[in-house]
């Protein structure tokens, strides 16, 4: 074999041996996109989906005794969150009103005690709020402009500290607040389900709850919780 001949054989060798790589590392970027592609298709199928264009959300503490029979069949419009008892109840909220917007109405069915609310492991109330202050601008942004949240707790509104609370709650969630200010449930037990007190121009409640409810929403002492 010539010296050329030899070259050239060389010069082919060399060639094959770098489309050799080349071709291998096609293939390996080729798989790598591939695998990358299926593990971002497996993480969202994975996820749940956000509710989309619900309008009420209906919130309710787990402390409140049988609260399935309080809440009727929901609206198609409306989605329903319990809470966690070991965590604080406006965070939890503000989470998984994430992405949300143009909320009509917001609702937390709790126990109450005068001028506190009970939210998870947090009694929210006029001396702690701004603790819960960024989770309840969250909540308000959220809201539509003309958008309410309703208390349901006994006597949340009651005297000077819940009429500050509800109105801190307002001006931070720039929306209309209702609760009430004395006993709330049962009616054979001196309960109602009237929010009497009102900061801003709520709307219509649109959630269906059951009047024939046998307890009440209420605690007597500080650490107390009496579900009667």
């Amino acid at each position: 074999m010539s010296r050329s001949d030899h070259s050239f054989c060389s010069r082919m060798k060399n060639f094959a041996a770098i489309a050799f790589n080349i071709s291998g590392l096609i293939c390996y970027l080729l798989l790598s996109i591939l695998s990358l592609a299926t593990m971002s298709f497996s993480i969202q199928a994975a996820e749940p989906s956000l509710p989309t264009n619900k309008t009420t959300w209906v919130f309710v503490d787990p402390a409140v005794k049988d609260y399935q029979q309080l809440i009727g069949d929901l609206p198609a419009d409306a989605e329903l969150r319990i809470l966690q008892a070991d965590r604080d109840g406006v965070s939890q909220i503000a989470e998984e009103l994430y992405d949300q917007r143009h909320i009509a109405q917001i609702h937390l069915i709790s126990h109450g005690r005068d001028g506190e609310i009970q939210a998870g492991n947090t009694w929210l109330s006029a001396d702690n709020i701004d603790n819960a202050r960024n989770h309840l601008a969250f909540i308000g942004e959220a809201l539509a402009t003309n958008g309410s949240i309703y208390i349901y707790g006994c006597q949340v509104a009651a005297g000077v500290k819940g009429k500050a609370l509800l109105n801190n709650i307002a001006s931070i969630t720039n929306a209309s607040v209702a609760a009430s200010d004395d006993w709330t449930g049962d009616t054979k037990q001196g309960g109602n389900w009237q929010l009497e007190t009102v900061i801003g121009s709520v709307q219509v409640s649109t959630i269906p709850l059951n009047k024939s409810y046998p307890h009440l929403l209420n605690t007597i002492n500080a650490g107390d919780m009496v579900v009667l």
